[in-house]
């Protein structure tokens, strides 16, 4: 895949997966965050870095300890 194609991949994929991520997390909760937002706990990883994971584990090119 082509950096171009990936980094458009990724850019579309940023803000839904936010987004679902969010919604995720307030059912988990049951209400509003409490916490203002962008306290607690960072992610690891990158969007862009899940998504080549992502990629190169559909691709068969790595397993997901390899990849993790």
């Amino acid at each position: 895949m082509p950096e171009p194609a990936l980094d458009e991949l990724v850019n579309q994929l940023d803000e839904k997966l936010a987004e679902l991520r969010e919604q995720a997390r307030l059912q988990q909760r049951g209400g509003q965050r409490i916490r203002a937002r962008g306290a607690g706990v960072q992610d690891r990883r990158t969007t862009a870095e899940r998504v080549l994971a992502t990629v190169l584990y559909l691709r068969k090119l790595g397993t997901r300890g390899l990849l993790a």
